[in-house]
């Protein structure tokens, strides 16, 4: 299937969705796919995650172009089942049957339906025909930058505890260990923000030349005027080139 001239805004409505549903394989003509219920798509296009992923973009881009509108708002059943069958119709995904009566360590059987089947069903399984390979990439990434940022906070706080815990031979007073350990602990608060709010620059930095001005950003609603609760929706994103509306 040729999906290579979808827009732009149905990959990355793909790539959400991919990120949001659970990933279900099953064997297609000898090879691993990934397939999902429709009912379960549409239900994802509702969440207020997807409000949250959209919001994303405009709020990145909104400054540079005020009038510039990003991926399709969805406020109804209508509107995620339109931007569904479009999905279908770019060959984004395709229609499938699942034989899940198989063996307990045997993936189930996907077999494809005829490719005039391009009206998208809630009651229908269908297989992604697009794979969104850079979520893979990010998150091995960020495994990487983990661990090299715990490792070397380990490192200063051991030596920290170190220099204060045995500088004065061990003769500690409650009321001086107690005083000593606040003023420890909120050194450490606003060190570990300026500390993520670094390493949030240089990732994003660093993966902007990395994968071709698709920058890595974490908690990109982290300043957003939203509540407390939404500042952490999503964790992390990639930035995009601007995108047109989907007419």
């Amino acid at each position: 299937m040729d999906y290579t001239k979808a827009p732009i805004e149905l990959l990355e409505v793909s790539n959400y969705l991919q990120k949001i549903m659970q990933k279900n394989t099953g064997n297609l003509n000898g090879e691993k796919a990934i397939y999902f219920y429709g009912d379960i798509a549409k239900n994802s296009l509702l969440r207020f995650e997807y409000f949250s992923y959209v919001s994303s973009f405009d709020n990145e881009n909104q400054n540079n172009d005020p009038n510039h509108r990003f991926l399709p708002a969805i406020e109804c059943i209508e509107d995620a089942e339109k931007i569904l069958n479009q999905l279908l119709e770019n060959h984004l995904i395709q229609a499938v049957t699942v034989d899940t009566n198989t063996p307990k360590n045997t993936l189930p059987v996907i077999t494809t339906k005829p490719e005039n089947n391009n009206v998208f069903e809630l009651d229908q399984y269908y297989v992604w025909n697009y794979v969104n390979t850079m979520e893979n990439k990010v998150k091995i990434f960020l495994i990487a930058c983990i661990s090299v940022v715990f490792i070397v906070i380990a490192s200063i706080f051991g030596s920290f505890y170190h220099r204060i815990y045995n500088s004065h031979d061990k003769k500690h007073h409650t009321m001086y260990d107690m005083v000593l350990a606040l003023v420890e602990t909120i050194a450490y608060i606003f060190g570990m923000g300026g500390l993520f709010l670094l390493i949030r620059f240089a990732v994003f930095q660093v993966t902007k030349i990395m994968w071709k001005d698709r920058g890595l950003m974490l908690l990109p609603d982290l300043f957003a005027d939203c509540s407390f609760k939404e500042r952490f929706i999503p964790v992390y994103q990639l930035s995009e080139a601007k995108l047109k509306k989907i007419e």
